[in-house]
């Protein structure tokens, strides 16, 4: 049950031959895919962020108006009280 052994012949490969041209075509579409990927993710992460900025804008600019409706309230509450004070005598 012995096999024998034949030698192959010893393939020299060139540094320039070792990927075939359909493989650099294959890669070069992988590469174009990949940048349009990375292209399309950060624009899309510098709109959501531009978006966000605007959310946080929104949000400052009513609580600033919920805070002046809250003191206009308060003084109101104090100006109704003098008067009722004013009104007791009568």
């Amino acid at each position: 049950m012995s096999h024998f052994m034949t030698e192959l012949p010893l393939v020299v490969v060139k540094p320039g031959k070792m990927i075939t041209s359909k493989l650099k075509v294959v890669a070069m579409v992988l590469m174009l895919l990949l940048y349009v990927y990375m292209v399309l993710f950060l624009k899309s992460f510098y709109l959501k962020s531009k978006r966000l900025d605007r959310i946080w804008e929104m949000i400052s600019e009513t609580e600033k108006k919920i805070i002046e409706v809250q003191n206009m309230d308060q003084n109101l509450a104090m100006q109704i009280a003098e008067l009722n004070k004013l009104y007791e005598d009568y």
